[in-house]
């Protein structure tokens, strides 16, 4: 397989089933201090210690921070888990925290560089959470809440029109993966663009970082038990919970807004709860997802008018694992036999959800909105859903020619590399949504 396409087939993976977005970084800091944390816990000290500066590489040399490393996991025991990386910016150097989850105690791996994106500093700190952007300007402010679910709790944002009172409110609920709140997508930021286009229609907005995004190396999240009922739809119960209780939200004007596989499970969350008062599906499959798989790979390693033989071979595999969804009551299957990785318990749950006919059961208004660029959830999804609902008079549709996966415009054929471009949903989205929200 080719580089071009190896690089494709990664982005995929990343974006649609969960790897993280760390394939999308474009943050030298935050690629150099997740290569030095990693060599450092595999205790390769000589390839630790490449990007530190000529001054610290002086005062501690690869044979010395391996000292340290022994002395620090005699203080504070075995390292369990490693949370993800932030930065900021602190004077004339960019900072990096890498949170490190040891037996005794948990901290902060800091790493100070400099204007050369060289190490300059190296500390072991008490740990503190990375501080959230919070707008506050003549439209909107925004405020830190916690989405709380049993023994899960999301860190997230409430954005809150100014000058107007009981204003409705959109529940963003995430794509697949690991998504943090703003659904960031390298350089996107899908929900965080939403988020400041609803303030400007007057219409207050509520997203919080994926249970999977802050528990996916925690055994509290028991991966072998997930499905998307406590990866997706329980946080969203609770985030729609939580806005209803605010005293500036109108809590007959509670809306979800579903991106991707958010999409996918809006018609389910509205039917767990009537305290929703309509659901937006934003490049909703209405095709099983199993369904999607080879033709998304397809689409990406054909790039090139080929697919050769170990794309042939990849391909084959991913029949296979599918072909397994339909023994799942009669076997056990590890993951690897499964597609993406998944559980048995995931695609037991996702085998058995039909989305259409659960949105075609819903008396609520629906809004169902489609890029027609959109490779991963296309036209053909969006002719089902057009098919099966157009009898219900609380059902609008409206697709559009330039947008891809993310709602941002782009011109000819969609591929991930796109996603690497900074781009914004496109604002005529944001005004159908708010529209169709504001004329309820």
């Amino acid at each position: 397989m080719n580089s071009i396409k190896t690089l494709k087939l990664v982005m995929l993976i990343a974006f649609t089933f969960g790897l993280g977005n760390s394939a999308f970084s474009q943050d030298i800091h935050l690629q150099k201090a997740k290569a030095f944390s990693d060599a450092y816990f595999n205790q390769n000290f000589e390839k630790a210690t490449e990007d530190f500066s000529p001054t610290i590489l002086a005062q501690m040399p690869a044979e010395k921070l391996g000292m340290v490393a022994q002395q620090l996991q005699m203080q504070v025991g075995k390292l369990k888990n490693r949370g993800d990386i932030w930065d900021k910016k602190e004077g004339d150097f960019t900072s990096t925290f890498e949170p490190l989850f040891f037996e005794n105690a948990t901290l902060d791996l800091k790493l100070a560089f400099d204007n050369e994106n060289k190490i300059q500093g190296l500390f072991f700190v008490p740990h503190t959470k990375k501080e959230l952007e919070l707008v506050n300007n003549e439209t909107f402010s925004e405020q830190e809440i916690e989405v709380k679910t049993g023994e899960f709790s999301l860190r997230g944002i409430l954005s809150l029109p100014k000058k107007q009172s009981k204003v409705p409110v959109v529940i963003l609920v995430h794509g697949s993966g690991p998504n943090d709140m703003d659904e960031t997508i390298g350089q996107n930021t899908v929900f965080k663009d939403l988020a400041y286009g609803f303030a400007q229609h007057g219409i207050a907005t509520l997203r919080y970082d994926k249970r999977t995004k802050v528990y996916g190396s925690s055994p509290k999240l028991k991966l072998d038990e997930l499905t998307l009922e406590e990866e997706t739809i329980e946080d969203a119960l609770s985030a729609v919970e939580l806005a209803k209780s605010n005293q500036s939200i109108d809590p007959n004007q509670v809306y979800v807004v579903g991106h991707s596989l958010g999409a996918m499970a809006a018609p389910k969350i509205a039917t767990s709860t009537d305290k929703v008062s309509g659901i937006v599906m934003l490049a909703g499959n209405a095709r099983p997802l199993q369904d999607l798989l080879v033709e998304q790979y397809e689409h990406i390693l054909g790039a090139d008018g080929t697919i050769d033989e170990g794309e042939q071979i990849f391909v084959k595999d991913l029949k296979k694992q599918i072909a397994n969804l339909e023994k799942l009551d009669d076997n056990e299957f590890t993951r690897q036999q499964l597609p993406l990785g998944l559980s048995s318990s995931y695609w037991k749950y996702l085998v058995k959800y039909d989305q259409v006919e659960t949105a075609k059961k819903l008396k609520l208004p629906i809004l169902i909105l489609q890029g027609e660029r959109d490779y991963q959830v296309t036209m053909e999804d969006y002719s089902i859903w057009k098919n099966q609902l157009q009898d219900g008079e609380n059902v609008k549709f409206k697709s559009y020619p330039k947008l891809n996966h993310l709602l941002m415009e782009g011109e000819g054929i969609s591929y991930p590399e796109e996603y690497k471009i900074k781009g914004e949903v496109a604002q005529y989205v944001i005004d159908d949504i708010s529209d169709w929200i504001i004329n309820r």
